[in-house]
């Protein structure tokens, strides 16, 4: 079944996410199919579980709303200009286990990583850090920080590359 519509319209919604005063209205089997968050919310005894108010969600509305899609099968673009925020929004959501939002950021920041280290770029690994300090203490819960400073090490250890330059030797003559 393509939930996407749903998604769009509202239509048949079940529960109401707010984040940062930006309501959500979406469906429980969605959320709970790949959050542990949404699910551990619905066997709990709260009587307000319908409505969920997200305080401090990380990178705020924007990352959520990708989540939300994430989690109804509509593809999103995970690149290295939000895989961090998409990675600190699954670790709070809890979106782990196989197929799951947290491998495919891992997957993402990795491969952005190790590129970066293998080409001698930390200027793009300083981003992410940068990144990382905006997100607060949950990018590091994540272990984005420590990934991140493991490729600046890498990239010094390294060794460089050089370009050989051949010289015709007939060239040199003249």
């Amino acid at each position: 079944m393509d939930f996407g519509k749903f998604l769009s319209t509202g239509e048949l919604s079940d529960m109401t996410v707010t984040v940062d005063s930006k309501v959500f209205k979406l469906h429980k089997f969605p959320l709970y199919t790949k959050s542990d968050f949404f699910r551990t919310l619905a066997r709990s005894t709260l009587a307000e579980k319908d409505h969920v108010t997200l305080t401090d969600f990380p990178s705020g509305p924007s990352a959520f709303e990708l989540v939300a899609n994430y989690c109804y099968n509509v593809r999103i673009k995970i690149t290295p200009d939000n895989v961090c925020q998409l990675r600190c929004a699954a670790e709070f959501l809890q979106m782990t286990g196989p197929g799951n939002l947290v491998g495919a950021t891992d997957r993402v920041l990795d491969s952005a990583l190790t590129s970066a280290s293998l080409e001698r770029q930390i200027d793009s690994v300083v981003g992410l850090v940068g990144q990382c300090r905006q997100l607060g203490a949950i990018a590091e819960q994540a272990g984005i920080i420590e990934k991140c400073i493991m490729a600046i090490v890498d990239s010094w250890l390294c060794a460089p590359t050089f370009t050989r330059l051949v010289v015709n030797s007939e060239s040199t003559r003249s």
